[in-house]
């Protein structure tokens, strides 16, 4: 059975591949089976996966995550080379997120509840 293979941005720029790889909507990036020889023999394909960070999909897989149906987590690389450094998640200072742990109030002394009846944004 054929694979597509799908990486992290490390895995892509090692690879230098002629043609642009496929970027999928959650930024990583979908390969053929082919483009993994570079390391290794094709029998060997789950352990170069593991190794790179990588997984192997199929082809109904591939489509999937093309069109956001689905998203597959890649695993940790245990190759340090290929291992992603892991960014903190941004927060805008004016989300739910920040007022959910803040309880404002405004002159009179009333909770502001502008957030929490959805009005306002």
């Amino acid at each position: 059975m054929s694979y597509y293979i799908k990486v992290n941005k490390k895995v892509r720029d090692f690879l230098s591949l002629p043609n642009r790889p496929t970027q999928l909507p959650d930024g990583n990036f979908l390969l053929w089976q082919a483009d993994m020889l570079a390391f290794g023999p094709v029998y060997r394909l789950m352990e170069t996966c593991a190794s790179i960070g990588a997984v192997a999909l199929t082809p109904a897989q591939a489509a999937q995550e093309q069109r956001g149906i689905i998203t597959t987590t890649l695993p940790v690389a245990t190759d340090p080379r290929f291992i992603m450094d892991e960014e903190p998640a941004d927060v805008d200072p004016g989300s739910d997120e920040t007022a959910d742990d803040e309880s404002t109030t405004d002159d009179d002394g009333d909770a502001d509840i502008t957030a929490e009846e959805g009005g306002g944004r």
